[in-house]
């Protein structure tokens, strides 16, 4: 509360703020004078068959874009997956296999439970 009183002494009661002589007076004059001429601002303009089309044009090409986008990303192409019957098979040497095998440290039944659960012959 002391505060208050001793900013008030130092500042004052007096508003800081002042308007010109006047000003409130000559302020629709002066706005009147910046204004273009009604003529002026609603001119028309001939509008091109260019840029009435190409808001549609920029679309379609968003959508072109947009399906050849998901196309690629896709993965499946016909071309691809000709003949889906078709099973790759990969030849395995016997010495390549023992060796797997003894690493594998499997026993005899565990290693027919694998090969029968996993479809092996």
């Amino acid at each position: 509360m002391r505060e208050g009183k001793k900013i008030r002494e130092r500042v004052g009661h007096q508003n800081s703020f002042d308007v010109p002589n006047g000003y409130f007076e000559h302020l629709p004059e002066r706005i009147m004078s910046v204004l273009p001429d009604e003529d002026k601002a609603f001119a028309t303009e001939k509008v091109s068959l260019w840029l009435k089309v190409r808001p549609w044009v920029y679309m379609a090409a968003l959508f072109v874009g947009a399906a050849l986008i998901i196309r690629v990303a896709s993965g499946n192409h016909g071309a691809n997956n000709k003949d889906a019957s078709y099973a790759y098979e990969e030849v395995i040497s016997d010495e390549y296999l023992d060796i797997s095998l003894e690493k594998a440290q499997m026993g005899d039944y565990a290693l027919y439970v694998y090969l029968t659960e996993n479809g092996g012959n």
